[in-house]
């Protein structure tokens, strides 16, 4: 960000905030027909950029609250804010003093707490703001100061268009707080689209000129109209039972999105009776009809169960729809993650197997021990290279392993052969619940060549001739072979019947 405004900048927002308290006519808190003045301040990170020496938003409070104190009373003011609470998320609005008459302290104290952390969502803010406006009869002036442009993939300049065509009376001035050429444009076009003025500092002659206007068409628009704009019935949402993640309410007639629903996030789920389409993390229920008056209450127990599994080695499970092979959900350990899935029949899809069959019912929690489906294999005194589980009849590689590769050996019950890169173990059992630990030191031992060695050396089976191993100095071999009697094959010469007890280094030197 260019921090070159000072002064003048400061100048521009008082000036600009100050045309607003041309004396309107008084509004009690109960009439919606009279004018006010909502406040959005950005309070995006980067309103802790410094102009010379001091960071914008302690600018901001400062001539913001000089305003805010020389306002009468009984102006009906409020104050909404953005990017104030969490660094990353697009949805951090909050409207913290709704406009009302006699409301300047609490605004006063809303402006003190405001400290910058997030993002610029500017289209959801004025969506926002519009949810509080679309009930009022007077026109409200709303005034955004902001050091920057829209930074959560909204269109702010189409979102005011459509706000007004809807009949939201707002009238939307603009400040730009040290913004360069292309953020100067879009906040331009904003103020555009909202029947106002945009307000930027460069110079003490252009604020002036820019002041001069602005007087005049405030002047103009002073009085208040009335007019009479009937609010849609509204219900509301409640949800029970759900697991975690989200449920989004979406609009069956139209499409649009109504509002996101998390645990403990406070949402505002009111919205116009009507059906609804709630999308959930796993699936979506349509047809949810909200009336008017009490909430209406969705339990996800009467339409979704969850798939509880324990004692998983590692990876992911893929929950799985027997019906049509689509993806529910996933799981993985530590990972917090939403299991909630349908009523119906899934298939779980772990790293080496698949667990067919798994009946998930209303309000049911489906528990899924491995313990009780599967057993793990753990390997001591291997050299090096990978492991192979296979299947009694080696067809199928069940599970990969290597030492230190956190590698998953978790199996369904059964026998199992193990190919190690010199030679297969059979007849392995892997039992449920149980770590089947197999120690190459029972079976296999190794050969070691200290000297260095010229070319590759071959260790042939002494009675079949069979190619055990191939050893070349500093190519990481493997030269674990079975208990027996071997033939050592130089480039020129070979060494014959080399004894290979189990579990013995054998030094050729």
């Amino acid at each position: 960000m260019n921090f070159r405004i000072s002064r003048a900048c400061i100048l521009a927002l008082s000036a600009a905030l100050a045309l607003l308290a041309t004396p309107q006519p008084t509004r009690a808190e109960e009439d919606p027909s009279a004018p006010g003045i909502l406040l959005i301040l950005d309070a995006s990170g980067s309103m802790w950029g410094q102009i010379d020496g001091r960071s914008k938003i302690e600018i901001a409070r400062e001539a913001v609250g000089e305003l805010v104190r020389e306002l009468p009373t009984e102006t009906a003011l409020g104050l909404q804010a953005y990017g104030h609470r969490s660094k990353g998320a697009c949805d951090d609005i909050e409207l913290l003093v709704a406009p009302a008459a006699g409301s300047r302290e609490a605004v006063l104290r809303g402006i003190g707490t405001i400290q910058p952390k997030g993002m610029t969502p500017i289209t959801g803010a004025l969506q926002h703001a519009a949810r509080e406006l679309e009930t009022r009869e007077g026109e409200t002036t709303v005034v955004l100061v902001s050091d920057g442009k829209e930074t959560c993939a909204g269109d702010p300049c189409a979102a005011v268009q459509a706000l007004r065509g809807r009949g939201i009376r707002m009238q939307l001035h603009v400040v730009g707080f040290d913004v360069t050429d292309e953020e100067r444009a879009q906040l331009a076009c904003l103020a555009e689209a909202g029947g106002g003025r945009y307000f930027g500092a460069g110079s003490t002659d252009e604020l002036r000129a820019a002041l001069a206007s602005v007087r005049q068409a405030v002047a103009a628009t002073s009085e208040p109209v009335r007019r009479s704009v009937q609010r849609p019935p509204i219900g509301s949402l409640r949800f029970l039972n759900l697991q975690t993640g989200s449920a989004i309410a979406i609009d069956a007639e139209s499409g649009e999105e109504r509002f996101r629903y998390c645990n403990g996030c406070g949402t505002d789920t009111q919205v116009p009776a009507g059906s609804y389409t709630l999308r959930f993390d796993n699936f979506s229920v349509h047809g949810v009809e909200v009336a008017a008056g009490e909430p209406t209450v969705f339990d996800l127990h009467t339409v979704a169960g969850v798939v509880e599994i324990r004692n998983l080695q590692s990876g992911n499970v893929r929950i799985v729809d027997a019906a049509t092979g689509e993806d529910r959900a996933r799981f993985c350990k530590g990972c917090g993650s939403n299991t909630q899935v349908p009523i119906g029949t899934y298939a779980l899809q772990f790293p080496n197997f698949r667990l067919d069959g798994i009946e998930v019912g209303a309000g049911q929690t489906v528990v899924v021990d491995l313990r009780e489906r599967a057993g793990t294999l753990d390997f001591r005194n291997h050299q090096t290279g990978n492991v192979e589980v296979l299947d009694a009849d080696g067809a199928t590689v069940r599970a990969r392993w290597c030492k230190g590769c956190g590698s998953n050996t978790q199996v369904p019950p059964g026998t199992y052969a193990l190919r190690f890169p010199n030679f297969t173990v059979e007849g392995v059992r892997v039992d449920a619940g149980q770590e089947t630990v197999f120690d190459l030191a029972t079976v296999a031992g190794t050969l070691a060549f200290p000297r260095a060695v010229q070319g590759q050396v071959e260790i042939i089976e002494q009675d079949s001739g069979k190619v055990r191993a191939r050893y070349c100095q500093g190519c990481g071999s493997s030269t674990q072979v079975p208990a027996g009697r071997y033939r050592i094959r130089f480039p020129n010469h070979a060494i014959d019947d080399v004894a290979v007890g189990a579990g013995e280094t054998v030094v050729v030197d």
